[in-house]
């Protein structure tokens, strides 16, 4: 049989093309798509016992992620040593101390103090009582004075008594194990986990080792920011002084953001002296500074975490601010109370979502942006008044208001179906 030079330049494609084939198959081979990686510390493996946190992963930016004996996690940014965390002690007497908390009840934002001991260690309450009220009327001066720079009175809401003195819950630990993680665990289990709180721990032992607490890495200023609700958990191991325990406060309230202009890189600060700076070895190591020499500040410069009114387009006045009107744990003036209308709040301390402007009159049926059992607080302007009713058409019990109330009663609370504003 001939084969003309067509046919032959034909068959010798056809094998060509076959080849390439069979290569491009084996090349396929080595292509499949990589296995995608697992999400650092994801593996029970890749924790270990950390001395002052508990079982325990470090994450690539720096944080540690804790596994708690019951299998849930929490984000720290690690230890603070108590060297770093001496206070300088000047701060509150630059204004007239005794400055007043705002006394917080159940069910609304508020840090509930906790004294802590382990099994078999003698209970000091009543001698540690007076000490740890002491910690909390500092911070509270502390808080003070910062905001009055700016014109502004801040206070702590806080869980008190009858008497209205700061409540310190004594609580006997069923764990002896000194770690952010297993005494989280202990108080969970204990009750201690209210949406609503933020837990300020003293740890009853001789000497102070410093503290720890758990942290926040949202920095978007919005009141829903994780920062922004309970329950979280900052421990002073021991009686440091007050400077330890409104610092561990601090990180429950989320400063400081990596984000921030002098972030140290690992949740503090470097421009000194501040309550929430110091070298605490994380990226920044080595660039602390001392910026502001008058004092200890609650935010030096007020540029990283706390900043009662920042200029506009400043870092705080666009990134989470625990000076913000929207936190909700600490009480302020210069809130912008309206003088044009009555404006409804979902959350204490006009936290949530919120209503439009409300002009005088009755209203039988709420209006759409005002859901049914669910007002929380108030803005009332001067010399107007709320009357809020339980049952649609001003039936019920009904509960009236003459001014901003950042809290209604357990009487009141997500109990609204009709009002009148007169």
């Amino acid at each position: 049989m001939r084969i003309s030079i067509r046919d032959s330049l034909w068959m010798r494609l056809m094998v060509l093309f076959t080849l390439c084939a069979l290569m491009l198959g084996g090349l396929t081979l080595y292509a499949q798509p990589s296995q995608a990686q697992p999400e650092p510390c994801s593996a029970d493996a890749e924790f270990k016992q950390v001395p002052g946190l508990g079982k325990s992963c470090r994450l690539p930016n720096g944080y540690w992620k804790v596994k708690l004996p019951d299998g849930t996690t929490m984000l720290s940014h690690g230890p603070d040593k108590a060297p770093a965390l001496e206070p300088a002690g000047d701060a509150p007497s630059l204004a007239a101390v005794g400055t007043a908390v705002t006394c917080a009840p159940a069910g609304s934002y508020r840090a509930l103090v906790l004294y802590l001991r382990a099994p078999g260690v003698a209970d000091q309450y009543s001698a540690r009582v007076g000490t740890i009220r002491g910690y909390i009327q500092q911070m509270q001066d502390h808080l003070y004075n910062e905001s009055m720079e700016f014109g502004v009175t801040s206070s702590y809401r806080v869980a008190c008594d009858a008497n209205g003195q700061v409540t310190v819950r004594n609580v006997a630990l069923s764990t002896s194990a000194q770690d952010l993680g297993a005494v989280t665990n202990d108080l969970k289990a204990k009750g201690y986990n209210s949406t609503f709180e933020k837990y300020i721990m003293i740890y009853e032992r001789s000497g102070c080792g410093g503290g720890v607490a758990w942290a926040e890495t949202n920095d978007a200023l919005t009141v829903n920011n994780r920062a922004n609700q309970g329950p979280s958990y900052g421990v002073s191991w021991g009686f440091c002084g007050y400077g330890t325990v409104m610092h561990e406060n601090a990180h429950n309230m989320g400063a400081v953001m990596n984000s921030a202009p002098n972030t140290s890189g690992a949740g503090h600060c470097i421009d000194d002296r501040d309550v929430m700076c110091y070298d605490d070895g994380g990226p920044r190591a080595g660039q602390l500074r001392i910026v502001c020499n008058d004092r200890e500040h609650f935010d030096c410069g007020h540029n990283d975490y706390f900043h009662p009114n920042p200029p506009a387009g400043s870092y705080l006045a666009t990134h989470w601010n625990i000076g913000n009107c929207m936190n909700r744990f600490i009480s302020r003036s210069g809130c912008g109370g309206t003088t044009t209308g009555v404006r409804f709040y979902q959350d204490a301390n006009y936290g949530g979502a919120s209503s439009g402007l409300k002009a005088k009159g009755s209203y039988g049926v709420l209006p759409s942006d005002v859901p049914n059992d669910w007002m929380s607080s108030l803005r009332v302007p001067a010399g107007w008044i709320v009357d809020a009713y339980e049952h649609g058409n001003f039936g019920g019990a009904v509960c009236t208001f003459t001014a901003d109330t950042g809290w209604v009663g357990t009487a009141c609370n997500d109990k609204m179906s009709s009002f009148r504003i007169r």
